[in-house]
């Protein structure tokens, strides 16, 4: 992960891990005796799993035959094996074959790989991966014995991991009272970690995303010194530096706050022979650990010298001993099904990208194919989305949704320009073909989303499916950010002028205009509006919208024509007069950003003020151009004194903004995303920003999109008090 060196020394401080005084495992690592491990002739040998029961040792393995090439062979005729030695070394000797070939009809006929060998209570739990036969589509399953040497009962069906996708790489570790954490990866390297009472499942999706774009495969999971380890095969070496080599992250619960240790390279693409020579594989991966008395002593990695395979173990001295420790229940965050209290929206995503891209540019372009990707799967661009809700989406060919993750492109690519291209390739790759689907994708939604109103304007409504019907002011502004070709200079133009004729006398600008020219001037229905004056969003827009004109096309024209209006609607917006920020007294008088305005928030508003010094800072500029130095210089100073009132606003415990001062002060993830988007805040707290959502990951971030709270939190409560609460009004 290539934060920036600020953030480093933060995140090992507060990572409960080994203490410093231990030897990391790479320090651990001792020669071995050539001739040892486990291979066999006539078969590629991979992957590695053992398991001490009495006085022997039992390694569980892969093995397909030579003639069917190396790698690719597995795909259709891998299958599990057990070898037996009687030391940790070896040499193992083949023993039976565990899970093979079966009946075609099962999930299982084709092939088996990647073996993981468990004791549960009195339990042999073995998991793999398998395929049927003819099918590369692989999913996770398990088998079952009351001995190592079985029989083994196999399963009709895979099993459940909340999430359906390819899967491979199962790792789990066990709670003293029989849950499990499970790892797991799809085909593009995603890493998940799934949840269950018991091996048998059903499992719960508790991160979908462990560390985007590190691409992570081949995983050990364990437990020691009070926190949850896993070490794995830097695929990229985007952790370790180095390509394949083995990486070592832990994190305090299992599931989230995933970080290198301090020495993150457990192993290298070097093996040492006691008679003092060295061997360096074309491939060492499949890290296993023997745990023998509660103390990881071998290391055992499958390897590849160009012809021959064979699974390598490799003694640790001394041996890494755990320490004992209770269960750590996993309980998942509540949702809901409302989108403020549960959905996910693509809307934010360049704000996520702008504040990830500063740290790790590959995870700023993952979580954009992680967005196309979804829309791809769900055969449409949607509002929001929230797949535990009854109501799964929002509104179909949203605007929005289609044209702003195209700014995050656009930035990343112009912070790229300086440092070189994306890497890896594969993700510059995927980065490429999603981004040019994406733009015609958002160009078919955005025209798709015209109609023609008075005096035949072209007006365009926020989504390509005539659910909302108006033309509405923040959307417009959006669709132009993100996919300003879609619109010729002329629509651009006399869209915004159509908008700011719609202004009320008192300098309100609408929230959305109908196609007859009708302003409409509070969120909500016509019939019951949310509040009697508006959203205080809606004049910074119009100052923004007239902006992004000029800055298209040059163009003053449309400014000079309403500078004294938008001077008038940003003197309407209602302010704090202690401190410049945007404030609401009362709900039933402003609404916050309109895709809040559901959320009563009082109080000095953070996305608002944010918003508002974006706006002062566009008008002096325009001001300045048309000739206005003095009007420039005003508005200028009233974005300063926004600037230094913002930090009121800053949760230093927690790393970012809070919504509002009053109600509610919950950490606000647009917000917080927002300024540092828009370059309103300091380096630290740029940092410590992504930090935060990079550790909550899984609690605000689904397929790219993203929430307005954190999972777990609702607006205006505790989690508890939301469930209670719930439960009371059933």
């Amino acid at each position: 992960m290539n934060l920036p060196k600020v953030v480093l020394p933060l995140l090992m401080l507060t990572l409960a891990d080994a203490s410093a005084s231990e030897l990391s495992i790479a320090d651990r690592i001792r020669p071995v005796a050539k001739g040892t491990g486990f291979a066999m002739d006539g078969y590629f040998v991979w992957c590695g799993s053992v398991i001490k029961v009495g006085d022997q040792y039992h390694m569980f393995a892969s093995r397909w035959p030579v003639e069917t090439k190396f790698p690719e062979g597995y795909r259709q005729n891998s299958e599990i094996v057990r070898a037996v030695a009687s030391r940790p070394e070896g040499p193992y000797k083949f023993a039976e074959v565990v899970v093979g070939k079966r009946d075609p009809d099962k999930w299982d006929s084709g092939m088996a790989h990647n073996p993981a060998i468990y004791k549960v209570g009195d339990t042999f739990v073995l998991y793999y991966n398998a395929s049927a036969i003819g099918s590369r589509y692989r999913q996770i399953g398990i088998a079952t014995a009351p001995s190592v040497t079985g029989p083994w009962t196999r399963r009709d069906k895979p099993l459940d991991l909340g999430l359906a996708a390819d899967a491979n790489n199962p790792a789990a570790c066990f709670e003293p009272d029989g849950s499990v954490r499970l790892f797991w990866r799809t085909v593009n390297l995603r890493v998940i970690i799934s949840v269950a009472r018991s091996f048998e499942g059903p499992y719960t999706v508790a991160n979908d995303g462990v560390w985007p774009a590190a691409r992570l495969e081949d995983f050990f999971f364990f437990k020691h010194a009070g926190a949850y380890h896993v070490v794995c095969e830097d695929n990229a070496g985007s952790v370790t530096g180095h390509e394949r080599w083995g990486a070592h992250l832990c994190s305090p619960d299992g599931v989230a706050a995933w970080r290198p240790t301090a020495q993150p390279a457990a192993y290298d693409h070097t093996i040492r022979w006691t008679d003092g020579t060295e061997f360096h594989p074309v491939r060492r991966e499949r890290p296993w650990f023997l745990i023998e008395d509660g103390k990881l002593t071998h290391l055992f990695t499958a390897v590849y010298d160009g012809e021959r395979t064979w699974n390598q173990p490799v003694p640790l001295v001394p041996p890494l001993a755990q320490t004992p420790s209770p269960a750590t229940p996993w309980k998942p965050s509540r949702d809901d099904g409302t989108y403020q209290n549960g959905g996910y929206w693509a809307t934010p995503l360049p704000w996520l990208m702008e504040t990830l891209m500063r740290a790790d540019p590959a995870r700023a372009a993952a979580a954009f194919c992680d967005a196309v990707e979804d829309f791809q799967a769900r055969k449409d661009i949607n509002e929001w989305v929230n797949d535990n809700a009854s109501k799964k989406c929002g509104v179909r060919d949203y605007c929005a949704s289609a044209a702003m993750p195209l700014a995050g492109a656009k930035r990343l690519r112009t912070a790229l320009g300086a440092t070189g291209k994306l890497s890896p390739p594969e993700l510059a790759k995927k980065f490429d073909g999603a981004e040019k689907w994406l733009r015609e994708q958002a160009k078919r939604v955005l025209r798709g989303s015209s109609r023609v109103g008075k005096d035949g304007v072209r007006i365009f409504t926020p989504d390509a499916t005539g659910g909302y019907g108006a033309f509405w002011v923040r959307d417009w502004s959006y669709m132009i950010e993100g996919c300003p070709e879609a619109f010729t200079r002329e629509e651009i133009r006399d869209g915004y002028l159509f908008l700011a004729a719609a202004q009320r006398e008192d300098g309100c600008m609408p929230d959305r205009v109908r196609a007859d020219g009708k302003g409409v001037y509070s969120p909500g229905g016509e019939a019951k509006p949310f509040s009697k004056s508006g959203s205080v969003d809606q004049s910074p827009f119009m100052v923004i919208l007239c902006h992004q004109y000029w800055k298209l096309h040059g163009d003053l024209d449309p400014f000079r024509r309403t500078a004294d209006a938008l001077e008038k609607a940003m003197r309407f917006t209602p302010r704090n007069p202690a401190n410049g920020l945007v404030t609401i007294t009362e709900a039933t008088l402003f609404r916050p950003y309109s895709f809040l305005d559901t959320v009563p928030l009082v109080g000095d508003q953070q996305f608002d003020s944010v918003l508002f010094w974006d706006a002062c800072v566009n008008l002096a500029e325009m001001f300045d151009s048309a000739g206005h130095s003095d009007r420039a210089a005003s508005w200028r100073r009233e974005a300063e004194r926004v600037k230094k009132s913002l930090a009121s606003l800053w949760d230093d415990n927690l790393g970012m903004f809070v919504a509002a001062s009053e109600k509610w002060r919950q950490p606000s993830v647009w917000g917080s995303l927002f300024a540092v988007y828009s370059g309103l805040v300091t380096p630290e707290q740029s940092d410590r920003i992504a930090c935060y959502c990079i550790e909550n990951n899984h609690l605000i971030i689904h397929r790219g999109q993203v929430r307005h709270l954190p999972k777990g939190l609702f607006w205006g409560r505790l989690q508890q008090e939301y469930a209670a609460e719930r439960q009371g009004n059933r």
